[in-house]
This record gives structure tokens, sequence and C-alpha cells, in this order.
């Protein structure tokens, strides 16, 4: 497939999506997401935990809320 067209194909996809299916879409791949915070250097790993909720006409995604924040992701360097 033409590369043109595997990108109107993804974009007619993502048009179809509603939010909700665009947060469960997210859920299913967020093993290949990280959240970087560049205010002190640190990324957070995204698991099942993680609070995503709609907000009018798009998707927050919470970093902290209540008792619950994301954990840093632990590197060797």
């Amino acid at each position: 497939m033409e590369q043109t067209e595997y990108h109107k194909g993804l974009l007619e996809l993502y048009h179809s999506l509603s939010n909700e299916d665009l947060m469960h879409l997210f859920y299913l791949a967020r093993e290949r997401f990280f959240v970087w915070n560049p205010n002190d250097k640190t990324c957070y790993d995204l698991d099942l935990e993680v609070p995503c909720c709609p907000n009018g006409p798009q998707i927050q995604i919470n970093i902290e809320e209540g008792d619950f924040k994301l954990k840093p992701i632990v590197s060797s360097n």
C-alpha cells in the first residue's frame, strides 16, 4: 500500500473513533507510551491504572488523581 493511502486509511480510522473508543485504544497501546516531565526530568510508565477520562471534546490523562500518582520509570543511569 502506498504511504499516502496508508495515512489516509489511518486518518479515516481516527475520524471513525469516538473519544471512548480512542481511550480504549490508548489503554491497549499503553506499553508503547510514556510521559516525560521536563520539570524534574522524570519518565513515567503508563499502566492499567492511568486515569483517562473525557473532558469536553478532548481526552484528559491525569498523572495524579486522589491517592494515585504515576510511578517513575526506574533507570540504571
